[in-house]
C-alpha cells in the first residue's frame, strides 16, 4: 500500500511532511497518523507500535480474519430467533384453543403437544437463562465496535453529502429536500382491541403501544388519494413483522403458513430478513440481508401514484438514518390495513 499523497502533516512547524504511518500503541493520547517530526516529537517509546503503510494492508487483513467467523454464527442466531418464534406461536395458539369443542382425537393430539411442551420446559429454561447471560456479555462488547461503525458511517455521510455538492451545485439541496408537495400524510393510528389475536396481547398508552404474542391490526384504512406515511418502534422483544393487510381478509391465527405462496393478503417484511407479498413473487417468501433489531423505529411509506409501499428504517443505537430495507407494487385496488405480527413491545410513532 503507497503512501497517500493528500495525507501531509498539519502540525506546526512541521512544514507538511508527508504521513507515513500510523501509531498502534493503545496508551497514546497523540494523533495516530504521524509524520517524521511527529515521531520524535509526540511518538518516541513507541517504535514497536509503529504501522508504516506498506505493511497496512497485511495489519487490516489480520484485524478483520476473526470476524470472518461470525457470519455463520449470525446465521445461528437467526435460525435460533425464528425457532423460537415457532414455539412462541405454537404455545400460543395452544392457549387460545377452545377445549370445549374439541373431538376426541382432537384432545388426544392438544393433550400430547402441552405434555412435549412441558417435557421441555426445565431444561430450555436453563438453557434460555445461561444464554441470556452470555448474550449480554456479548452485548457489552458488541457496544464500543458499533460505536466505532456509527462515527465511520457519519464520516462517510458527510463525504458522500459534500462531494454530491460538490458535483451537482444546488441539485444535491434538491434530493435531500423535496418540494413540500411531496411530503406524504403522517397517518394518526392506533392499535385496535378488536383485532388482535389473543387476550394476552395488551393495547395500551391509548393505542400507541402494543405487547404481548401475536398480530394486531389498526383501525384505520390506506389513503387511495394520496401518499402517506406512518411508523412503528420496535422497542423490544424477540420477533417483529411488519406492513399492510387487507381489511376484507380475515386474519387468521395460523396466517403464516400460507405465506409461501401470492394471494395471501400480505405485504410483509420480517426480523428473520424475510418479505411476503400478496402480489409479487419476485419478492414473495424471499430471504434478504436487512436487519431488524430493537429499538429501531421502522417508518412505512404508501405512494398512491406508484402504488408502492416502502420501509425506512431509523437504527436509533448506530445512527444508520433512513435505510431503505424494501420497496414491493401493492395493490390499492382493496382496502388497507396497517399489520404487526409481534413477539415482544411495539410503538406507534411520528415518521
Amino acid at each position: 500500500m503507497s503512501r497517500n499523497p493528500n495525507l501531509v502533516c498539519s502540525r506546526e512547524h512541521h512544514e507538511q511532511a508527508p504521513i507515513s504511518g500510523v501509531c498502534l500503541n493503545q496508551q497514546c493520547q497523540q494523533n495516530r497518523a504521524f509524520c517524521v517530526a511527529c515521531k520524535v516529537e509526540f511518538h518516541k517509546g513507541h517504535e514497536a507500535d509503529y504501522m508504516h503503510f506498506q505493511a497496512y494492508p497485511q495489519w487490516i487483513a489480520t484485524c478483520l480474519k476473526p470476524y470472518q467467523e461470525f457470519t455463520p454464527f449470525q446465521d445461528t442466531v437467526l435460525q435460533t430467533s425464528n425457532k423460537l418464534n415457532d414455539v412462541l406461536n405454537l404455545a400460543n395458539n395452544f392457549r387460545n384453543q377452545d377445549i370445549s369443542t374439541m373431538s376426541i382425537g382432537q384432545l388426544e393430539q392438544y393433550t400430547k403437544g402441552l405434555l412435549t411442551l412441558k417435557s421441555s420446559e426445565a431444561q430450555l429454561t436453563s438453557l434460555i437463562n445461561k444464554v441470556k447471560a452470555d448474550i449480554g456479555n456479548l452485548l457489552l462488547l458488541l457496544k464500543p465496535i458499533t460505536g466505532q461503525q456509527s462515527a465511520s458511517q457519519q464520516q462517510q455521510l458527510i463525504q458522500s453529502q459534500s462531494t454530491s455538492g460538490i458535483k451537482q451545485g444546488g441539485q444535491s439541496i434538491q434530493q435531500v429536500q423535496p418540494p413540500v408537495n411531496a411530503q406524504p400524510t403522517q397517518l394518526n393510528l392506533t392499535f385496535s382491541d378488536k383485532s388482535k389475536i389473543s387476550p394476552n396481547i395488551k393495547i395500551e398508552k391509548g393505542g400507541k403501544q402494543a405487547s404481548g404474542i401475536g398480530f394486531v391490526i389498526c383501525d384505520f384504512v390506506i389513503p387511495k388519494d394520496r401518499d402517506s406515511i406512518f411508523a412503528f418502534k420496535y422497542n423490544s422483544g424477540f420477533s417483529i413483522a411488519l406492513g399492510l393487510c387487507y381489511k376484507e381478509r380475515t386474519v387468521e391465527q395460523n396466517y403464516s403458513e400460507k405465506l409461501q405462496k401470492t394471494g395471501h393478503g400480505f405485504y410483509l417484511i420480517t426480523s428473520a430478513s424475510m418479505s411476503f407479498s400478496h402480489s409479487d413473487e419476485q419478492v414473495n417468501n424471499k430471504s434478504h440481508k436487512f436487519k431488524i433489531n430493537p429499538p429501531d423505529v421502522i417508518a412505512l411509506r404508501i405512494k398512491s401514484s406508484q402504488k408502492s409501499l416502502t420501509w425506512i428504517i431509523n437504527k436509533e443505537e448506530v445512527l444508520v438514518i433512513l435505510q431503505i430495507m424494501q420497496t414491493m407494487t401493492i395493490d390499492l385496488s382493496k382496502e388497507l390495513q396497517p399489520f404487526i405480527d409481534i413477539c415482544g413491545v411495539v410503538d406507534l410513532v411520528d415518521a
